[in-house]
C-alpha cells in the first residue's frame, strides 16, 4: 500500500473514532443505522408529495415550477444541516493538529503528500454523507417531479437535484474547515473559548432551523415569487437560495435571478473550497513549525488567574480532597473537546428552544411586548440552566482518559461523600454562576435592577434546587469512570422531560408573574423558596452514604450464568 493511500485511511478512520463504543463492528452497525435514518427522512418528504405534483402537473403544469420550490429548498437545507452537523461533530479531525504534525513531521514523508492524503480523507467523509444522504430521495423525487415526462428528463431532475444538495453539503463543509484551519492559528485558550461558543451557537441555529422551517420556507418562497429588484438583493444574502438557483439553471429554468443566484453559488464554492485547500496546508505548516516548541514561562495575566482559581477553589470546596476533584473537575472539561461537544450540544438545545419562543412570542405582539415581563422572556434563565446541567452531568458521566483513571483507583480511597461536593461545586461555577450574572445584566437593563434583582434571586434558588435533586445520587468522580450507556432511555422517557421542562422552567414563571405584581409577595415568596431548598438539600445530601466507597467500573456481568433448570 502506498504512502499516499495509507494515510487517506488512517485520516478518514480518524473522522469515526469514538471512545464510547467498545467494538469496530459496534461503531460500523451504528453508522449504518444512523446513515439510514438520515436517509430515511428526505426520501419519505418525497414521497409524500407524490399526490400533490401528479395533480399539479396534469392539471396546472405552469405552476409546476412554484410548487417544487418549497421542496427543494427543503432538500438542499436538509443536506446542509446534516453535513454541518457531522463536521461540527468531528471538528478536531477537519485539519491537522498538533499531534499529526507531531507524529508525521518526525518521518520521511513530504509535506505535499500528508496535505493531499488530508483533503482525500475529507473528500471521501464529505462525499460519503453527502451520497448517502441524498441519493435515494433524488431518484424518488425525480420520479414525483419528472411524471411521465422522457427518461432524458427525469435523468436531468436526479442530476440538477444531486448538483445543488451536494454543492450545499459541501460549501457547508468546507467554509468549517476554512473556519477551523483559522481559528488553528488562535492561542490555545483562546481557541478552546471560541469552539465551544461557535459549537452551541451552530447547534442552536441548526435546532431553531427545524423549529422555524415551515416559517423560512414560506418566507423564502415568496421573495422567490416576488423577483423583484429588492427581493433579490434580499436573496442573495441567503446561501440556500444560490444553490435553489444552480438546481433550476441546471434544469433550464429561464429565470434571470436564478441565473445570477448560480454564479454567487459557484463563486462562494469556489472561493470556500480553495481557502479550505490553503487553510489546510497552513495549518500543517503551523502545526509542524510549533509542534516541538520550547515551553514559555507564564504570563502575568496567567499567574493572576491562577491565582484567581486557586481563590476560587478554596471557596467553593472545603477539604483538600475536594478541591482537587473540584480542579480537576473543570481542567478536564476546558480541554477535553468531546466533553465540550456534549456541553454545546445542550447548551444549543436550550437557546434553540429560547429563539423559537422568543420568535413565536415577537411575532404574536411585536418587538415591543419583548421589553415587558412575560412568560418567554422571564423564563429563559430556566430553560438555560436545567439544559446546561442535565448536559454537564451527561458529560460529568462519559470518562475522558479511562486508561489513566487509575491514579484514582490508588488515591481516592476516602467515601463517596468525600468527593461528591466537588462535583455539585463544579456545576454551580460552569453553570449557574455565568447564567445568573449574564441574567442580572440583560434584566437590569431591560425591567431595572429591583425586578432584575428579584428575578434572578428567584432563578438562583431553583436553579440550586435542580443541581440538588440532579446531583443527589452522583457517586463519582467526574470523566474516571467507565461510560454506562442507555442510562437515559430518551426514547421511552422523553414525555417525562417535556413534563419536566414545563414543571421546572414555564409554570414556575406564572408564580414570579404573580409575584411581580406586588413586590411586596417577593420577600415571603422567596423566604418560603430558601426554606424549602434547605429541606431539599438536607434530604438529597442524605441519600449519598457516608462509607460508600468510590465505584470506577461499571458492574460486569456474571461470570456463570445458571438456567435455574432443576427442580
Amino acid at each position: 500500500m502506498s504512502q499516499f493511500r495509507l494515510l487517506v485511511r488512517t485520516f478518514f478512520e480518524r473522522f469515526f473514532d469514538n471512545e464510547l463504543v467498545s467494538s469496530a463492528i459496534e461503531l460500523r452497525q451504528a453508522l449504518i443505522f444512523l446513515l439510514a435514518l438520515l436517509t430515511i427522512l428526505p426520501a419519505f418528504m418525497a414521497m409524500g408529495s407524490m399526490g400533490g405534483y401528479m395533480f399539479v402537473s396534469r392539471r396546472t403544469p405552469w405552476m409546476l415550477e412554484r410548487f417544487s420550490w418549497p421542496h427543494k429548498l427543503f432538500f438542499i437545507t436538509y443536506s446542509m444541516m446534516i453535513v454541518g452537523l457531522a463536521a461540527v461533530m468531528v471538528w478536531d479531525s477537519l485539519t491537522i493538529d498538533r499531534r499529526d504534525a507531531m507524529i508525521l513531521g518526525s518521518l520521511p514523508l513530504r509535506g505535499r503528500t500528508i496535505v493531499s492524503a488530508k483533503l482525500g480523507a475529507l473528500l471521501a467523509f464529505l462525499l460519503l454523507l453527502a451520497i448517502a444522504i441524498n441519493v435515494p430521495s433524488a431518484f424518488v423525487y425525480a420520479s414525483d417531479f419528472a411524471d411521465a415526462r422522457s427518461p432524458g428528463f427525469f435523468a436531468r431532475v436526479v442530476g440538477a437535484q444531486l448538483a445543488g444538495t451536494v454543492a450545499a453539503a459541501a460549501w457547508v463543509f468546507t467554509t468549517l474547515i476554512a473556519l477551523q484551519g483559522l481559528l488553528s492559528a488562535l492561542p490555545r485558550r483562546l481557541r478552546s473559548v471560541i469552539t465551544i461558543l461557535f459549537q452551541a451557537l451552530f447547534v442552536a441555529t441548526l435546532f431553531s432551523m427545524i423549529a422555524l422551517m415551515p416559517v423560512g420556507l414560506r418566507a423564502t418562497v415568496a421573495a422567490c415569487h416576488a423577483m423583484d429588484a429588492s427581493a433579490a438583493r434580499t436573496m442573495s444574502l441567503v446561501p440556500r437560495v444560490w444553490l435553489l438557483g444552480l438546481y433550476e439553471t441546471l434544469l433550464g429554468s429561464p429565470r434571470p435571478m436564478f441565473h445570477r443566484m448560480a454564479s454567487i453559488a459557484a463563486g462562494a464554492l469556489t472561493l470556500a473550497t480553495v481557502t479550505a485547500v490553503l487553510v489546510t496546508a497552513g495549518a500543517y505548516l503551523h502545526q509542524l513549525r510549533y509542534a516541538v516548541e520550547a515551553a514559555v514561562a507564564p504570563s502575568a495575566a496567567g499567574s493572576l488567574l491562577a491565582r484567581a482559581r486557586s481563590q476560587t477553589l478554596r471557596v467553593m470546596a472545603r477539604t483538600p480532597d475536594a478541591r482537587a476533584v473540584l480542579g480537576f473537575t473543570i481542567i478536564s472539561l476546558a480541554r477535553s473537546r468531546k466533553h465540550q461537544l456534549v456541553f454545546a450540544a445542550y447548551a444549543g438545545a436550550g437557546l434553540a428552544l429560547v429563539m423559537a419562543v422568543l420568535v413565536h412570542g415577537a411575532a404574536r405582539g411585536g418587538l415591543a411586548s419583548l421589553g415587558h415581563p412575560r412568560v418567554a422572556v422571564l423564563w429563559i434563565p430556566l430553560v438555560m440552566i436545567l439544559w446546561l446541567l442535565v448536559g454537564l452531568r451527561a458529560a460529568f458521566r462519559m470518562p475522558t482518559e479511562l486508561a489513566a483513571s487509575w491514579t484514582f483507583h490508588v488515591n481516592a480511597s476516602g467515601p463517596v461523600s468525600a468527593y461528591a461536593p466537588a462535583a455539585r461545586a463544579a456545576a454551580a461555577l460552569i453553570v449557574l454562576a455565568p447564567v445568573l450574572t449574564i441574567a442580572l445584566v440583560v434584566y437590569s437593563w431591560l425591567f431595572g435592577w429591583k425586578i432584575a434583582a428579584i428575578h434572578v434571586t428567584f432563578c438562583g434558588l431553583m436553579g440550586a434546587a435542580l443541581l440538588e435533586v440532579l446531583f443527589a445520587r452522583f457517586d463519582q468522580i467526574p470523566f474516571t469512570r467507565a461510560y454506562e450507556a442507555g442510562r437515559a432511555n430518551v426514547r421511552v422517557w422523553w414525555p417525562l422531560y417535556v413534563l419536566a421542562l414545563e414543571a421546572y422552567a414555564h409554570w414556575p414563571t406564572y408564580l414570579e408573574l404573580w409575584m411581580l405584581r406586588q413586590p411586596g409577595r417577593s420577600i415571603n415568596v422567596l423566604v418560603a423558596m430558601t426554606a424549602a431548598l434547605l429541606v431539599l438539600r438536607w434530604c438529597c445530601r442524605r441519600s449519598i452514604s457516608n462509607t460508600s466507597a468510590l465505584v470506577f467500573e461499571v458492574t460486569p456481568e456474571p461470570t456463570l450464568s445458571t438456567l435455574e433448570l432443576s427442580g
